[in-house]
């Protein structure tokens, strides 16, 4: 028991326990999408990121699963330019773990292509935050 207290002590005593530290991650990633710097797309995203869409069709609600290495292609080689502008970012977090909720219009070549809202779900991993779970919706841009 004294172990896991201290081991516990250890990690709240780390850096990056500021909502900054976690707005600094996700605009970090948007920069890295807008810029084609896959490696720090791929710094941000460890391997074991989770990507989820949630994708109104005529017929219902799909679930659309992502793939994290196919994601981190793209943006490496992307097929134009690609600009997603975000706003009302909202960060709730509790120690090593943060959600980041914000509304996002995706640009593809200048000219906005969707909006929606966009959920991240940030960790603490080796003293910076990388986002493990991205969830999102997406519908015309009115």
């Amino acid at each position: 028991m004294l172990f896991m207290l201290i081991g516990w002590g250890t990690l709240t005593a780390q850096s990056g326990n500021s909502d900054e530290e976690v707005q600094h991650a996700v605009e970090a990633f948007f920069r890295g999408m807008q810029t084609a710097d896959s490696g720090l797309v791929a710094q941000i995203m460890p391997p074991s990121c989770i990507m989820h869409t949630v994708a109104e069709r005529v017929d219902g609600v799909e679930v659309v699963i992502g793939n994290r290495d196919q994601f981190v292609k793209v943006i490496a080689s992307p097929p134009a330019e690609l600009e997603e502008r975000i706003n009302g970012l909202t960060i709730h977090r509790d120690g090593p773990m943060a959600t980041a909720w914000m509304e996002y219009t995706f640009y593809l070549d200048g000219k906005a292509h969707h909006c929606g809202v966009n959920n991240m779900v940030l960790a603490l991993l080796e003293g910076s935050w990388q986002i493990i779970y991205v969830s999102d919706t997406r519908r015309p841009c009115k």
